[in-house]
């Protein structure tokens, strides 16, 4: 376990000025919105760690400069409002912006509900045929398996009564 070492005076309270980062960082899905992360306390610092995080982006360089950070007095945090099926990076420091950060480690969150599939057309290709075609959703949170079509043979027809049939997704 990393320890704080040097003090410093602040109003006549004593703390560790700069500590070493924590170590032992894990990260885990909590749910398709928010990961859990979580490492081994600092000895001897009773100050706040700040955690920075951001989405893995193909240019690191603007991921890291839109990165956000949240602070917390225990060796855990819950970071919530992420993006579905995303990879996120995280590093933690426990003094504060100024201090060292661990190295970072990196996390998806689960998947989600992906949004509805674009440009859904159809033709007539002859008697009792309908071809529909349709392109992938904007964003998919996930991967795709299968895409669900469902029609009724005959009109009323209880949804319960229509015919299923699966087309193969993006795997």
């Amino acid at each position: 376990m990393p320890e704080a070492t040097s003090m410093e005076s602040v109003d006549g309270v004593m703390f560790p000025s700069i500590a070493p980062p924590p170590t032992g960082l894990v990260a885990s899905p909590y749910n398709e919105t928010a990961i859990k992360v979580e490492w081994l306390p600092v000895d001897g610092w009773s100050g706040e760690y700040t955690v920075r995080y951001n989405p893995v982006l193909p240019d690191l360089h603007l991921a890291r400069a839109a990165g956000q950070h949240t602070t917390t007095m225990d060796s855990k945090v819950l970071i919530g409002k992420l993006y579905p099926y995303t990879e996120y990076e995280f590093a933690v420091s426990a003094s504060g912006e100024r201090g060292p950060f661990s190295d970072p480690i990196h996390c998806f969150s689960d998947e989600g509900r992906p949004s509805a599939p674009q440009n859904l057309n159809w033709s007539l290709p002859g008697p009792g045929d309908v071809e529909l075609r349709w392109l992938p959703p904007v964003r998919s949170n996930g991967v795709i398996m299968a895409y669900v079509i469902m029609y009724p043979i005959s009109s009323p027809q209880p949804q319960l009564a229509w015919v299923i049939k699966r087309e193969n997704g993006t795997v």
